[in-house]
């Protein structure tokens, strides 16, 4: 009966153990460290999104995105990872898209006796060439080896 006691209290203590360890936050692919530098017509491009698309999607492969610096320079996480945490390792389609928001003339009223709000809408800054899975022509091949994912991207203006 002793014996039977002492194996109850050592599971009760081992078991919620357990449970917490499962539990670390390490589920889920490994990815890497992605970076590069994004310019057009040799100059950085600041504020540019950036999106790595997987070219197949039965691979282990997971969109990414990220945004420039005032440098042109990037770094990309998944849409589940930590920020600028990186990818998983695959072949990717690279999307390049700069918006602008314009006003196209015309408000309205939020509510009676408040500010008035302007419509706007984002207008592409850049080539339509770069913003599209179908027609980019950057590709990058993301690897477990971090200094081989530094892709930088040249866009061109015309």
């Amino acid at each position: 009966m002793q014996k039977t006691k002492y194996v109850c209290v050592i599971l009760a203590l081992l078991v919620p153990l357990f449970i917490v360890s499962g539990c670390s936050g390490n589920s889920g692919p490994r990815v890497y460290l992605v970076t590069g530098k994004v310019t057009l017509d040799g100059a950085p491009l600041p504020e540019a999104n950036i999106i790595f698309s997987p070219v197949s999607q039965s691979g282990t492969a997971l969109s990414a995105s990220g945004r420039t610096n005032a440098d042109g320079v990037y770094l990309i996480q998944t849409t589940t990872g930590k920020p600028e945490g990186g990818t998983t390792p695959g072949d990717y389609k690279v999307c390049i898209l700069k918006t602008k928001q314009l006003w196209d003339g015309k408000s309205y009223l939020p509510n009676p006796g408040g500010e008035p709000i302007k419509n706007s809408r984002a207008v592409n800054m850049l080539p339509p060439i770069y913003t599209q899975a179908n027609t980019t022509p950057f590709q990058a091949t993301v690897t477990t080896d971090k200094d081989k994912n530094v892709f930088n991207f040249d866009l061109k203006s015309k």
